[in-house]
């Protein structure tokens, strides 16, 4: 069984040394993306209720459900078009890890699912997942967080059914094959990604500049984690068989 320790391991080889040129170009639209994000939410200044705002209870109530539709379009806005950028970030470090090479054009690489026959099914799969996710969320908080990381390698395991030449059948398929792949594995995830608060608060203080070493060194750590996975899932691993000849 893996440990967390050892995937932190390995990925600080991918941001060591004369890899980590090529992690950052890999990385680099999830960078700048952290960079705005940061400077953003510190400069920010923290939004004061008025007292003129707040004249009746139908203006509060019609205000507050304006202010939640505006918060869920922009969520899922922000899922997708993140969520497509991580996809190709976290993708290319797992084809690195299987070819023992760096890509020789990791900005393209890391760009790979914006293509015209990938960019719908991706779209599609990360808005359904986080429309099933915050519909698990409005039942109660827990299962909200459970489904949250028992559909968080969906949009990998399309990924290699892309890189596979495999059919795609079902988007919402990739959900439930997550699902079935995470069984005993959603706890470790969650403790994975606790590990890194410090380092997110790092990239905080720093207005992102942390970011250009944390970001890589964050996607390098989960593709190992998918990679582990796979490996250690029983039912899977006699199907795990990658040519590691076959180009991205």
């Amino acid at each position: 069984m893996f440990t967390n320790y050892d995937l932190k391991k390995r990925s600080k080889t991918y941001v060591s040394g004369e890899n980590f040129g090529t992690a950052l170009k890999l990385s680099i639209i999830l960078v700048i993306w952290q960079v705005i994000s940061s400077v953003r939410e510190n400069l920010e200044p923290s939004g004061n209720i008025n007292s003129e705002d707040i004249q009746t209870m139908s203006g509060v109530a019609s205000k507050t459900f304006a202010v939640g539709i505006q918060i869920l379009t922009t969520s899922i806005l922000a899922e997708v078009l993140v969520g497509i950028f991580t996809l190709g970030v976290t993708f290319g470090f797992v084809e690195w890890h299987r070819r023992n090479k760096a890509p020789e054009q990791p900005v393209k690489v890391g760009l790979k699912f914006l293509g015209s026959k990938t960019i719908i099914d991706v779209v599609v799969l990360l808005g359904v997942r986080f429309i099933f996710t915050m519909l698990w969320t409005c039942l109660f908080i827990i299962p909200g967080i459970i489904k949250t990381y028992s559909y968080s390698q969906a949009t990998l395991l399309y990924a290699d059914d892309v890189r596979a030449g495999r059919e795609i059948t079902s988007i919402t398929s990739y959900l439930k094959k997550s699902e079935e792949m995470m069984l005993g594995y959603r706890f470790k995830l969650f403790w994975l990604q606790v590990s890194f608060i410090l380092w997110w608060i790092l990239v905080g203080i720093t207005y992102g500049i942390a970011g250009f070493y944390v970001v890589p060194y964050y996607q390098a750590t989960m593709a190992e984690f998918y990679l582990a996975v796979r490996n250690n899932e029983p039912i899977n691993r006699a199907k795990m068989h990658f040519d590691e000849n076959d180009e991205l």
